[in-house]
């Protein structure tokens, strides 16, 4: 089965995310920090990344460059609610 990582602050907006993936048929695990979020890459290497862009200890632009560096090879998908053109391009 297919294993998704939500990396969402977002407590509510993350779990109704968890629960849609889930009865898709995914394995979703959901976590609130980009230290946490290393952590389950390391532990459960994921086959999708859902990503908030902005989140307390970072942004997902820094998960991104580190996760050049590692070499880890896994889709990212970055989600925002903030309207910035500059940054979306």
């Amino acid at each position: 089965m297919k294993t998704i990582l939500i990396i969402e602050d977002d407590i509510t907006f993350g779990m109704m995310l968890q629960t849609w993936l889930s009865k898709k048929g995914y394995t979703v695990y959901s976590v609130s920090t980009i230290s946490r979020a290393k952590e389950e890459i390391r532990e459960h290497s994921p086959a999708l990344l859902l990503s908030d862009l902005r989140l307390p200890d970072g942004d997902s632009l820094n998960l991104l460059k580190w996760m050049n560096e590692t070499e880890e090879v896994i889709p990212l998908i970055i989600i925002t609610g903030y309207a910035d053109i500059q940054t979306a391009v």
